[in-house]
């Protein structure tokens, strides 16, 4: 079998482009389908206001406005009166924002799509092992199959009731950006924060191989292990609601940089099978994480752009797994395997401690 296996790092720098070639393909996409929107030009009803960046717009001065309500109690009465006109402003504005915008059932929902996307993936795991038994080309003929069934199922789908019209599909995406990364510093942290986080799981996902072939794991149970890794992913995603209702969000935060740092630390200084059970623990809270931080994002962005913003956070994380993967397996392959696990560590520790930091800062 060794005659087949690559080495580490160029295997790596195979799946950082691979992630680039991903990202440009889901921004081209979401370009085209915003593009396709607005030519079909669907009257909707809704908030009337004159564009998506005036309503952008109010919700700053609606953020504005939040902070300023903190001191409300310590204002004189002429500070009063302003902020009551500055409040009647963006009243009759905001008292149209469909309901959607606040949903409060969105984590317990996303934990389940984070849920039923990894007990696929683990049932995929266990079928494909025995297809490629049969013919190491069974799986890809499957696979074909099973992304043709998406078309039917695209079809199906109902367009969803957007309250507003885009007229200008490409202005609107850069209004986006400027709102979510410049305008919304909270949102901005939270984006980069998530960021971060994911290229930290997604990098740990591909380390699983060199850890097993570091402790000479039998072939056979590769399969078996990472479907048991998915289904760890599966079970915690659905508990993930609890777990932030407990911990509250800005614990939440630190439970999750302090467990997926560590894990990599952890995981470093024992490339046994202790280190697997370890990593068994970091998939626990990977699967606590995904749908907790994108439930963050949610809290903070409407309907009518809470894709491409989703799709924001998608672009930085494939952008950071690129960026350090090839580094990560050039130092595995010129030092050691726990080298770059540790220095991986450290890369996601630090940025992700600043905008902590500067999160905390922000709600204060």
């Amino acid at each position: 079998v060794s005659h087949y296996n690559l080495l580490i790092q160029t295997a790596i720098v195979i799946l950082s482009i691979l992630s680039l070639i991903f990202v440009f393909l889901h921004c081209a996409v979401s370009f085209v389908t915003l593009i396709a929107f607005a030519v079909m030009q669907i009257k909707l009803a809704g908030m009337h206001v004159k564009d998506f960046w005036t309503f952008i717009e109010a919700n700053d001065i609606l953020d504005r406005l939040y902070r300023l309500s903190k001191m409300y109690d310590k204002m004189n009465a002429q500070e009063q009166i302003v902020f009551l006109s500055e409040a009647e402003k963006v009243f009759s504005a905001f008292e149209r924002v469909p309901n959607e915008v606040w949903e409060e059932e969105y984590l317990k929902y996303e934990g389940r799509v984070t849920m039923i996307g990894n007990f696929s993936e683990a049932a995929a795991g266990m079928v494909s092992g025995f297809l490629a038994a049969y013919s190491l080309r069974m799986p890809f003929y499957c696979q074909t199959l099973i992304a043709f069934i998406g078309i039917p199922a695209a079809l199906t789908l109902k367009e969803y009731s957007v309250r507003t019209k885009i007229v200008h599909p490409l202005r609107n995406i850069l209004h986006i950006i400027r709102y979510s990364l410049i305008t919304n510093k909270s949102l901005c942290y939270d984006i980069l924060f998530s960021g971060i986080i994911g290229a930290a799981t997604l990098t740990m996902a591909w380390f699983v191989q060199p850890i097993l072939m570091a402790i000479d794991t039998p072939t056979t149970w590769y399969g078996i292990i990472w479907t048991i890794l998915n289904l760890t992913v599966g079970m915690a995603a659905l508990y993930s609601d609890n777990l932030n209702r407990r911990f509250g969000e800005n614990r939440t935060y630190l439970f999750i940089l302090l467990f997926i740092a560590g894990g990599y630390v952890a995981v470093s200084y024992n490339i046994s099978y202790l280190g697997l059970g370890l990593l068994f623990l970091f998939y626990l809270v990977r699967g606590f994480a995904t749908p907790i931080l994108k439930g963050y994002i949610n809290k903070q962005t409407f309907s009518e752009m809470r894709a491409t913003v989703l799709s924001i956070r998608n672009f930085i994380i494939r952008l950071l797994f690129a960026a350090m993967a090839p580094f990560i397996g050039w130092l595995s392959d010129a030092y050691s395997l726990s080298t770059a696990l540790r220095v991986t560590a450290a890369i996601i520790f630090f940025p992700g401690l600043l905008f902590l930091i500067l999160q905390w800062k922000k709600t204060k």
